[in-house]
């Protein structure tokens, strides 16, 4: 898929991980959007963390820790090809 493709240089369990975490929050804000829609309000990207409960609070917190080490992955990942 395109997602996979555009981080040639990742190790694949790096890049799985950020194609998941990119799908758990797209899905939230998504979910927020049409509830916005749904009740009159312009959409946005600010998700209610109230409306989650503890699974979903758990995976958006993993997928945002995820997105937090991308730098890294990015650094590890142009050691590896220096190296290389």
């Amino acid at each position: 898929d395109g997602f996979r493709e555009r981080f040639p240089d990742l190790p694949a369990r790096d890049r799985d991980a950020l194609f998941d975490a990119q799908a758990i929050l797209c899905e939230v804000i998504l979910r927020q959007q049409i509830d916005d829609i749904r009740i009159g309000k312009p959409p946005t990207t600010w998700v209610d963390p109230k409306r989650f409960n503890t699974l979903e609070k758990q995976r958006v917190k993993s997928a945002v820790k995820v997105c937090d080490g991308l730098k890294m992955m990015v650094k590890d990942s142009q050691s590896r090809m220096k190296i290389g």
